[in-house]
């Protein structure tokens, strides 16, 4: 399946107005989503259960790199099978901008949740060129409204870390669709590895409707 027609006009690169225009919606559709998403991550509450698994792999991560414990780190991420590392090496710069805080564990979730509108808007660039403002306005307001992306952008959960790498590969893929040369080609293999890294059933999901 392809994102268009090659019988019809191909979409020119996303022009710099729309990506600008779309951005600029994401930005404040996401600030105000955000002044809900804040409060409930840091509201005090204790992680657990599998929270509590995805903030301790990224702190371990983070404590591994700023102590220089090499031969750790590339065991931790070894280690790290039954959720893969992807979302431990997200988190790790939130934990070095907090001081290994575990704010910085849960605002990474926020942040994945921001990139994944701000990466969407790219997307539809891609595909529609300068009529993509419509869509990429509707789509940033359904995920800032949406109960489900507000929800996983208030925890360190692995589903926020996977949108984003999804969206990610989907960038990739219609660069490829409009390009076909071999640079596309190896990003496109590169964000489909980071997907795999990230979350293995999104890469199924995904890449089964793509070959």
């Amino acid at each position: 399946m392809r994102l268009w027609d090659y019988t019809e006009a191909q979409p020119t690169a996303p022009p710099s107005l729309v990506v600008c225009s779309g951005l600029a919606i994401a930005a404040v559709a996401l600030l105000l989503s955000i002044r809900v998403v804040t409060p409930a991550a840091t509201s005090g509450l204790l992680p657990r259960w599998d929270l509590a698994a995805h903030l301790l792999n990224g702190w371990t991560t983070y404590d591994h790199v700023v102590d220089g414990r090499l031969a750790r780190f590339l065991w931790d991420i070894w280690s790290q099978g039954y959720w893969p590392p992807g979302q431990s090496m997200f988190q790790l710069p939130f934990y070095a901008a907090t001081g290994g805080s575990i704010l910085g564990g849960l605002h990474s979730s926020t942040a994945a949740f921001g990139l994944t509108a701000a990466t969407s808007v790219v997307l539809l660039g891609y595909i529609a060129g300068h009529r993509a403002w419509l869509p990429a306005a509707l789509a940033v307001a359904l995920m800032s409204t949406s109960p489900f992306f507000l929800a996983y952008a208030t925890v360190a959960m692995s589903e926020m870390v996977g949108a984003l790498a999804q969206v990610i590969v989907l960038v990739c893929y219609a660069r490829y669709e409009r390009t076909r040369d071999a640079a596309a080609m190896r990003w496109l293999a590169v964000s489909l590895s980071l997907l795999f890294f990230t979350k293995y059933n999104y890469l199924i999901l995904l890449a089964v409707p793509l070959a």
